[in-house]
């Protein structure tokens, strides 16, 4: 069992995806309305971890935290 982790845009910033999908080593799915960067592996979660460690802000940060 492992943790996963996804983000998604609507399909007008997709270079934006792209680049986050680079940053976090993780996938880019598009499709039709939507691009979505998605990481489900052992072994990104840690690297997602130490990416947002202490970045967040307000309820995101809580949500993130929890």
């Amino acid at each position: 069992m492992v943790h996963a982790f996804e983000i998604t845009q609507k399909l007008s910033d997709c270079v934006v995806m792209v680049g986050i999908a680079l940053v976090l080593n993780s996938t880019v799915v598009i499709k039709k309305t939507y691009i979505t960067v998605k990481s489900d592996s052992a072994a990104s979660i840690p690297n997602i971890i130490n990416y947002f460690f202490k970045t967040m802000k307000g309820m995101k940060a809580l949500e993130y935290r929890i």
